[in-house]
């Protein structure tokens, strides 16, 4: 095309105030810049601080820890369990966890653990007595000891033979207790034998604090143990033996699974809490040995997102305010610029009456470019910029008020209340959704 036809079209298009149009056109751009800038960074800033909250949070914290007595996870079976029913175990919760819509990590960030009560360790040395009182142990199996451990002496535990148990201690436990590899200790009628020596990959893993005495023993305290307590690992070949010879009654068996939460956003908070209650509902009901076993399912996520989500809805109210009050000022601004033009270009709508043109002729000349910047707007907005759809249909409306305002010839009142109209309608399409959000904040 020719720039003598493109210059002659934009006359057709624009008239005598093309000046005029492409004044209101920046102006346009400037307010639909400031309404998607706002809103964006607003989301950006609260989801900054949602993940500066979750970072705070310990690894525990951040993951979703399934509980049972040992004595209510074997009435479905006839015998001891063995490790591969913890892991059997494990799979299950896991899809169940997955059903509920939780951003669960990789499955290989996954454990189980197995632990009997505490009783008295003989063979300690003195260091471990408060004045004549032995220290306690618990003996633990756990399917992720390898990863989370770092061997500094000896080997991790394998297989016994008999009552002679081989163990692992952590470097803190065997300092406390006088232990080296080789070293002995007895248990009611068990024989333990020191295989190896660990060391915490990582201390504050969730593997290590979901067990106070696992990384280092406790000592004495007022209103608890009156002597020190510790904790020695037992390998899967000694599973069976684990249930022969200590204390299980009163074990407690446990299952860790560790949350995706990088790409969580502000937005995403209410949903997660949401999971996680779902979680704790439905995600227990277990299938094994031809019966179901029902495990506690929690996460001390849900106090934190709950914290979060709260102060956030408070801040909701105050910035929604100022951005319907910053929208229905751009409002204001393109109808008054909208009208500005109108009256400039009145000569040229003019000349076309006087010419024949009627007035629906003119109407749709002038709201015919406004129908396909719209649907361009509603487009662009929603899906290239990737905001939220009550945003998009409000700045679609501004883009719409601006195409049809270059070509406005209805003396003013007919055209601005229909535009009114279309930008109201946006404005009451975000209130109502965003209403709608809150009242569904948190299920009960």
């Amino acid at each position: 095309m020719s720039a003598g036809r493109l210059r002659a079209r934009w006359a057709a298009l624009t008239g005598t105030g093309g000046a005029a149009s492409v004044a209101l056109a920046l102006l346009v751009l400037g307010c639909v810049f400031v309404s998607v800038a706002g809103p964006r960074e607003s989301l950006g800033f609260r989801s900054r601080a949602l993940q500066s909250s979750l970072a705070a949070t310990t690894p525990l914290v951040r993951s979703v820890l399934v509980t049972t007595s040992y004595t209510d996870f074997t009435v479905p079976f006839q015998g001891p369990i063995t490790a591969g029913t913890l892991a059997e175990a494990r799979g299950q919760l896991r899809a169940n966890l997955a059903r509920t819509g939780l951003p669960l990590a990789p499955a290989a960030a996954d454990w189980s653990t197995m632990t009997t009560a505490y009783d008295i360790a003989g063979g300690a040395a003195r260091s471990a007595f408060d004045g004549p009182d032995p220290p306690e142990l618990a003996v633990s199996y756990s399917d992720a000891l390898s990863r989370h451990a770092r061997l500094i002496a000896g080997s991790f535990p394998g297989a016994g033979a008999g009552r002679r148990l081989p163990i692992a201690v952590t470097a803190s436990t065997a300092r406390r207790f006088g232990l080296h590899v080789g070293s002995r200790l007895t248990m009611d009628e068990a024989r333990l034998t020191v295989a190896g020596i660990v060391r915490p990959v990582h201390p504050g893993a969730a593997f290590w604090t979901a067990n106070q005495n696992a990384a280092m023993p406790a000592p004495p305290v007022t209103r608890g143990p009156a002597y020190w307590t510790g904790t020695v690992f037992m390998g899967a070949a000694e599973v069976g033996a684990m249930q022969s010879y200590f204390k299980l009654f009163d074990g407690q068996l446990e299952w860790d699974f560790p949350l995706a939460l990088g790409g969580v956003n502000a937005d995403q908070a209410v949903t997660l809490h949401n999971e996680l209650n779902r979680a704790s509902l439905r995600a227990g009901g277990l299938r094994l040995a031809d019966s179901t076993v029902n495990v506690d399912v929690g996460s001390a996520l849900g106090d934190r997102l709950l914290g979060f989500i709260t102060a956030d809805a408070a801040l909701a109210d105050l910035l929604s305010l100022l951005y319907v009050s910053l929208a229905v000022l751009g409002v204001i601004v393109v109808l008054l610029g909208a009208r500005m033009l109108a009256e400039h270009r009145r000569p040229d709508f003019g000349l076309m009456r006087a010419r024949g043109a009627s007035r629906p002729q003119l109407a749709l000349l002038a709201l015919a470019g406004g129908v396909a910047v719209y649907l361009a707007g509603d487009a662009a907005f929603r899906h290239a910029l990737r905001i939220g759809t009550q945003y998009s249909r409000l700045l679609a409306a501004a883009a719409a008020l601006a195409a049809s305002a270059v070509g406005a010839t209805l003396s003013g009142t007919a055209e601005i209340a229909l535009l009114t109209v279309i930008v109201t309608a946006a404005l009451v399409d975000d209130w109502r959704r965003s209403r709608g959000r809150r009242a569904d904040t948190v299920e009960s």
